[in-house]
């Protein structure tokens, strides 16, 4: 019965866990905290060092080392359309599929200098059938530039630059477009982008899984770099088809700033070597991958989450989440495992093994990331701290139970007193002993052997439990022990084990009330009584093996 029990409780609380699982929908399961642990652990204890060969998406990142390059950094923002020209021109001279802004170009520098953003119209007009240029919600492109580009012809020529984060504030996720904008949403930058080049399109939400920190897995380079290159065809051209045929590319800020965002990849250890850089003062056409954009953030500029969301859309790689149901049989599956193992070991090998739980369901997630394949669970991990607390609050109280049951039995056979002083730690359980002054009563019904030869067993039996019952309950009602039964005698102690300082006369007044109760009792046959009171020094202790012990007095005083 007792199996069955804690195999019942198991089920119950493991059945439980699943449908709080199942009544919030997978809510609780989308604790992303778990998910980015379960990436760090896929990426396995190295972290990257250099970007992804077959990578579909590269980025153009405006950094401190572009604008401080002696080309730019007299220009203000608003002064940078004809290098934006230069840069359209050189990745698509490079093959560049498509091309994206993350920037929203509101104003234009022709209200300062007529005709200053002539070129970068040109370039927007040139290639329009294969850009996009970046939008917020609230805020539109600039007239000049939506015309440019024709954003009045198709909506795939503007794409939202906003992403919507998780409950904690990380942003894992993408959108083909932002639902609650207006009934015809418009399309999000990597939505765009991908119908602008003609490739499998983004439907629903996308879940992204890096493998590795976002700014060295996507290959980036500086903007003034590109520039450079694309200014010196001899060389330059081979270096920007190297960095960008074929592949989608994004163009957006990595100022310390501007637009940084939490990501999974939180996580993830930066190699020393990738945690700073040094640039030098190259001059001439150094194409090169730039590291880390900050050292030490604990955010992403917010153009490598859409280059993570584009490359996952063309590549095939965004993380199927598993049905809600799956992870509610995972929750059950562990959470009743949890309980059996609190039910069965001590606490906290028990604790351990629900860490061991916790940990081989991170392990397990790790791996299935592998196949891109997510099974929450922060369902199950969540519930196994309570099934465990519940089951140790349930065995307290069991063991609580069964220990009053356990003294109540033991009080029968045993004396309370030396019960109660085994639970409060005053009575050592070894074999030892010491010298005290004692008062010994023995106590014997006298013709109790004619009894034995003329009474039936049944009436032998009642006729001497009804006798030594007095005799124990007034040894008891004044302090005695009862240290043995030994058929028709009784011995008893005064002053051991409890010290009494009335020990003589609290035996006297026990056999006293033992005569006198005998004497008014209707017993038939009425056995006398014969009683022994000796006082003296005797040796006091447990006698008997390692296994089995009673507390006994020996000694001359006793025999």
């Amino acid at each position: 019965m007792r199996r069955r029990y804690r195999v019942l409780v198991a089920l119950l609380f493991g059945c439980t866990a699943a449908l709080v699982v199942l009544s919030t929908d997978g809510w609780l399961s989308r604790d992303g905290v778990f998910y980015d642990l379960a990436l760090r652990l896929r990426m396995g204890p190295l972290p990257r060092e250099t970007a992804e060969e077959d990578v579909a998406v590269a980025v153009v990142v405006l950094d401190d080392y572009s604008l401080d390059s002696p080309e730019l950094q007299a220009l203000p923002r608003t002064f940078l359309g004809p290098n934006w020209a230069k840069l359209i021109d050189g990745l698509f001279a490079a093959e560049a599929k498509a091309v994206g802004f993350d920037f929203i170009f509101q104003y234009s520098a022709n209200d300062f200098i007529t005709d200053y953003d002539a070129p970068f119209f040109s370039a927007l007009e040139r290639h329009r059938e294969r850009l996009v240029l970046g939008r917020a919600i609230q805020t539109s492109v600039g007239r000049p530039f939506q015309f440019a580009i024709g954003a009045d012809e198709t909506e795939d020529a503007l794409g939202l630059w906003e992403i919507v984060p998780d409950a904690d504030g990380v942003f894992r996720r993408v959108r083909d477009a932002l639902l609650d904008v207006d009934k015809q949403p418009p399309p999000t930058l990597s939505a765009a982008m991908l119908r602008r080049a003609d490739a499998h399109p983004m439907t629903g939400e996308l879940l992204i899984a890096p493998t590795g920190p976002l700014e060295l897995v996507t290959p980036a380079y500086s903007m003034i770099d590109v520039l450079r290159c694309a200014a010196d065809p001899a060389i330059g051209t081979a270096r920007l088809k190297d960095a960008f045929a074929g592949r989608m590319v994004l163009v957006g800020s990595a100022l310390a700033e501007e637009d940084r965002k939490p990501a999974p990849d939180r996580f993830f250890p930066i190699p020393w070597s990738k945690a700073h850089r040094d640039r030098g003062e190259t001059r001439g056409c150094g194409l090169r991958t730039v590291g880390v954009s900050v050292a030490g953030s604990e955010t992403v500029p917010g153009v490598f989450v859409h280059a993570a969301a584009l490359d996952a859309a063309i590549r095939g790689r965004s993380v199927t989440l598993a049905p809600t149901w799956v992870t509610a049989l995972i929750a059950l599956l562990t959470v009743t495992i949890a309980t059996l193992l609190g039910f069965i070991l001590h606490p906290w090998r028990a604790a351990l093994a629900g860490g061991a739980l916790v940990g081989g369901l991170l392990l397990g997630d790790a791996l299935l990331l592998r196949a891109l394949i997510w099974i929450p669970p922060a369902g199950a991990i969540l519930s196994i701290p309570f099934g465990l607390g519940a089951t140790f609050a349930i065995r307290y109280i069991a063991e609580v139970r069964r220990t009053r049951r356990v003294l109540l039995a033991f009080s029968h056979y045993i004396s309370p007193v030396i019960v109660e002083r085994i639970l409060d730690g005053r009575e050592s359980l070894d074999l030892s002993g010491e010298i005290r002054d004692v008062t010994i009563m023995f106590a014997n019904l006298l013709e109790f052997g004619a009894l034995t030869e003329q009474a039936p067993p049944r009436t032998l039996i009642a006729t001497t439990n009804r006798h030594l019952g007095i005799v124990i309950a007034a040894i008891e009602a004044h302090a005695g022990y009862v240290d043995r039964l030994a058929g028709e005698t009784v011995m008893a102690l005064w002053g051991a084990p409890a010290a009494d300082d009335r020990r003589t006369a609290n035996a006297v007044n026990a056999a006293l009330e033992a005569v006198a109760t005998l004497t008014a009792a209707h017993i038939e046959p009425r056995l006398p009584l014969g009683v022994v009171i000796h006082a003296g020094p005797v040796i006091v202790g447990n006698l008997g093996t390692d296994n089995r012990y009673n507390y006994t007095a020996v000694g001359c005083t006793v025999t």
